[in-house]
């Protein structure tokens, strides 16, 4: 769309919203996306095979290579005592399926609240978190004596007094019969045998 000079912005709860596949392919492969904490494995999987790298040269592991050189005793009835020595070592590189699971694991455990993954084009995955964006202009932990204030202050200003909402919360659902009783209706009855014609 870009093409076209249209910014679209589009916001979803999680990518299995939307049953058709074509458009899940449409939406990750867009330019710019910011990513939450995903409650879904399925997601997560999803978002970490699109959007993370696998490295064929990733090493999990090293495995050590021995051999064996047997001798022999000098008596004939003996058994021969191998004796082992490291010939080499071997890397043993994590599996594309493993690098895509512990990726994903990124998107669910990694991520806490206010903090997103951004994905931009042509860069690498960044985490941005809304805690450091304007930092000292919201209210902080250690301002709460300050919001405790603001918040005294708007009661006083524009609450309403506690009995006065529980005698509300009463009137509203007293029985039938505390209710006062109704005002007649004012309603035209409609009658039900007529001679001749309606009036």
């Amino acid at each position: 769309m870009r093409h076209y000079n249209i910014w679209l912005t589009l916001g979803h709860q999680d990518m299995n919203q939307f049953l058709l596949r074509e458009t899940q392919q449409l939406l990750i492969n867009m330019g710019t996306q910011i990513i939450g904490r995903a409650d879904n494995v399925d997601t997560a999987w999803n978002l970490a095979k699109q959007l993370t790298r696998v490295d064929p040269k990733k090493v999990k592991d090293t495995r050590v290579q021995y051999g064996n050189d047997p001798y022999y005793a000098h008596r004939m009835d003996s058994l021969p005592t191998p004796r082992y020595f490291a010939l080499d070592e071997q890397d043993l590189y994590f599996t594309p399926y493993e690098q895509i699971l512990e990726n994903s694991y990124k998107f669910v455990d990694e991520l806490s609240d206010l903090t997103f993954t951004v994905k931009m084009p042509k860069s690498p995955l960044q985490t941005v978190s809304l805690r450091d964006i304007e930092r000292g202009v919201f209210i902080e932990d250690e301002d709460k004596p300050i919001l405790a204030a603001i918040r005294d202050m708007l009661m006083k200003r524009d609450a309403r007094k506690t009995s006065d909402v529980l005698a509300e919360i009463a009137a509203r659902t007293a029985q039938p019969s505390q209710q006062l009783p109704a005002a007649p209706s004012q309603a035209r009855t409609i009658p039900t045998r007529t001679k001749g014609k309606l009036p």
